[in-house]
């Protein structure tokens, strides 16, 4: 990284940083309020300018070409950087003695201290645009036939996946705004249950341990989810947890059909496959070996579906994709349980705010 480049060239300290002890992206930046992020950029005159800012910020084209003066500015690949001929710190990073910059998927990073970085250098302190800001809108319905009537019904489900980007920060506020202007009341789910499965997949951990894990992301989720709440005023929120269903003799009937349904049907055991296949890749995770775990994330998961549903909560909406929910909702594995038969599958996308969204 050219972060690294510069402070071995001044001789600076700096040292890496493992977050084994936060449990997700949205625990580590709750937690380091100054994460940040490095980004160089050219000025026309042929200035090059490192922005150091928050993470969960935006850069602003008007505010950096007014802060510097300049007509124009362009991003910079690392390879380009060579030298540098000044430092701008965002003033909502606070202090600037160390600074944790995430690295990857804010599984690292690397501690720096901002005064021996900007040692010998012209610094600014920089204002920049603040948190990013989104707005949800619909990407597909499944069924497509029930595209312009599932409003009808007034009142839906959102399943909140744990350790998930699309339900931190402002993009879960837009889903919330999204459900609160189309919907008189919501099930807000909290995956926990669900989501030991990949604790237990990614962390090599007991199942003891992997609960209190889920059980603390879960209680962190709750807490977002209801400070968002309280901001709106339209639709009814409940918030519940994915493990209450279980003790619920439904649940476990149609757990049991749904593994008998993947042994005796190829369409729907192929589809399970490929979310496995996916899920295990996208986790990075050996698929031969976690193949069982990924596959009982699934079908738990439509379980619990289906308890949802036999309570009246018909439409599920999600900002992402749901193959395997979207095939069952257009009809393509008759076998599932009847009660997933009902199923509304409603995926949303995000759209930077100023956006046109529906």
């Amino acid at each position: 990284m050219c972060i690294d480049r510069l402070m071995e060239d001044q001789n600076n300290h700096f040292r890496t940083v493992a977050f084994d002890q936060f449990h997700s992206q949205q625990e580590v930046v709750h937690s380091i309020q100054n994460l940040a992020k490095v980004t160089p950029i050219e000025l026309d005159d042929h200035h090059v300018v490192l922005l150091i800012y928050p993470a969960t910020h935006d850069v602003s084209a008007n505010r950096v070409i007014a802060h510097f003066g300049s007509g124009s500015f362009r991003r910079l690949e690392e390879t380009e950087v060579t030298t540098v001929d000044g430092i701008a710190v965002c003033d909502s990073l606070g202090g600037y003695e160390n600074i944790v910059l995430g690295v990857g998927d804010y599984q690292s990073g690397i501690e720096f201290s901002v005064h021996e970085l900007c040692n010998n250098r012209l610094t600014d302190v920089f204002q920049f645009s603040g948190l990013k800001k989104y707005k949800a809108r619909i990407k597909q319905v499944a069924p497509e036939t029930a595209r312009d009537t599932f409003l009808q019904c007034e009142k839906c489900f959102v399943g909140f996946s744990l350790e998930s980007g699309s339900f931190t920060g402002n993009r879960l506020v837009a889903v919330m705004k999204w459900i609160d202007s189309h919907f008189s009341e919501c099930l807000v789910l909290i995956a926990d249950s669900i989501h030991n499965n990949t604790i237990q997949m990614e962390r090599h951990v007991s199942l003891k341990k992997s609960l209190s894990i889920t059980n603390a992301l879960a209680q962190s989720a709750i807490d977002e989810c209801e400070a968002i709440i309280g901001g709106l005023n339209h639709c009814r929120f409940i918030v519940s947890r994915a493990s209450r269903y279980i003790p619920e003799p439904g649940y476990a009937s149609t757990l049991t059909s749904l593994y008998n349904l993947y042994e005796c049907s190829a369409n729907f055991r192929d589809s399970v496959n490929h979310f496995s296949k996916n899920f295990a890749h996208r986790k990075n995770v050996e698929r031969i070996r976690f193949v069982e775990l990924s596959k009982k994330y699934l079908l738990e998961e439509l379980a619990v579906t289906s308890c949802l549903i036999a309570e009246g909560w018909t439409t599920l909406v999600y900002p992402g994709e749901l193959n395997a929910f979207d095939e069952i909702a257009n009809g393509l594995h008759p076998g599932v349980p009847e009660l997933l038969k009902q199923l509304t599958s409603v995926s949303l996308t995000f759209r930077p705010a100023g956006q046109d969204s529906h």
